[in-house]
């Protein structure tokens, strides 16, 4: 593999031989969208999923041979939701591909633009379909405070002239909601 690196484990300041890399045809694809661009968006499905295992099938009740991703979750007023996605749905296939694994279909709904509509191959309740789906873009998690975006070099607190150094705060007790 030739990549990037995005990180190297160094416990001591020194290599101890493991890294993590991105791959090259990656930034390639990244590279080339920035300079075409001026940014980079990405297909985004709004599910929360898990690869399927045979412990899951059984649990769910269907054959344990299936390979696909399993729907954990659809979030609000997300593509998937507006397709009719349920919980309990496995995902088989994207785009007329077999899905073999939640990284698999990430990755894959993330290789296309939004707005792009894909058949996935479903399975519900043991029953086989096909549902179109439109891609939205992925959300950019950035900034995200209790669902309220930040702006970059936005200051919070009243009459800081601080800048932004990438990070957003707030009190311990707004996180831990109200007291007993």
């Amino acid at each position: 593999m030739i990549g990037v690196n995005s990180a190297i484990v160094s416990p001591t300041g020194g290599s101890i031989g493991i890294g993590f890399a991105i791959p090259a045809e990656t930034v390639k694809t990244v590279a080339a969208t920035l300079k075409d661009k001026g940014t980079v968006s990405r297909g985004w499905i709004g599910v929360q999923i898990q690869t399927m295992s045979p412990e899951i099938a059984r649990g769910l009740g269907v054959d344990q041979q299936i390979e696909g991703t399993l729907v954990a979750d659809v979030e609000l007023e997300s593509p998937a939701a507006s397709a009719g996605l349920a919980p309990g749905d496995i995902v088989t296939s994207f785009a007329g591909a077999p899905t073999t694994s939640d990284r698999d279909l990430s990755r894959r709904a993330a290789d296309l633009a939004p707005g792009t509509s894909v058949k996935l191959g479903i399975v519900r309740k043991n029953k086989e379909m096909t549902v179109d789906v439109t891609l939205g873009e992925l959300p950019n998690a950035r900034g995200k405070v209790g669902g309220t975006q930040v702006k970059a070099n936005e200051t919070r607190a009243a009459g800081s002239d601080a800048t932004s150094v990438g990070l957003t705060l707030v009190p311990a007790n707004d996180l831990l909601g109200p007291r007993a």
